[in-house]
């Protein structure tokens, strides 16, 4: 790791921290390391959420948590037939996982639906956050 990412790093476990880097200068890396220091945290009910604005990185994000951190990653998009599953679906998906990387309107309809409250969340992570846009409707 380069020392600006170990600096924003301690950043981020100190509070809600958002980093603005250029393409390619390790804001993946910077929170996979955060996943991983709070790997403590993500016993039963407590999880990491990773939201990504794209289908396409869903499961290059979940691959990647999960192989920098040995964690248990679920990762769900709506090409996973996700809009039909039941609370008991969820609940299942959700306990068998440490880390949960989903696209926005999905955790937006988990979330919806009551499905997952943000009270089991130990970290959150936004990724590509600049695209949440009020003006851009954007979930």
């Amino acid at each position: 790791s380069r020392p600006y990412q170990r600096e924003l790093l301690e950043k981020a476990k100190e509070g809600n921290t958002i980093v603005y880097l250029g393409t390619g200068s390790g804001k993946t890396f910077i929170a996979i390391m955060l996943i991983r220091e709070m790997r403590g945290q993500l016993k039963s009910k407590k999880k990491a959420i990773f939201l990504v604005n794209s289908v396409a990185l869903v499961d290059q994000q979940a691959e990647a948590i999960r192989i920098s951190t040995g964690l248990s990653v679920g990762s769900y998009c709506g090409a996973d037939g996700v809009d039909s599953w039941t609370q008991a679906k969820w609940s299942e998906e959700i306990s068998a996982h440490q880390v949960l990387v989903l696209v926005h309107q999905v955790f937006l309809d988990v979330m919806t639906h009551s499905y997952f409250s943000l009270s089991n969340a130990a970290l959150l992570i936004l990724d590509e956050c600049h695209h949440a846009q009020m003006a851009k409707n954007h979930p």
